[in-house]
């Protein structure tokens, strides 16, 4: 499977499980190696803080006069 696939596969665990997770269990029901769990946590992570700083920023930025 693709780096897409497998993220897209990530994702539906965390979403279809209330609770918290484990990197084994995430990587044991997507179906990829835990290597490839971390990674792609790691990058869903990041994606996630950029669009929480960017949105910070429109929040106070227009706040904010030159």
């Amino acid at each position: 499977a693709g780096s897409l696939a497998k993220a897209l596969n990530v994702l539906r665990v965390l979403r279809r499980t209330p609770g918290p997770l484990s990197l084994t269990e995430i990587a044991e029901d997507a179906g990829i190696a835990p290597s490839s769990a971390h990674v792609l946590l790691s990058d869903l992570r990041e994606l996630v803080a950029e669009q929480v700083d960017r949105q910070a920023f429109q929040t106070v930025g227009h706040r904010i006069r030159p």
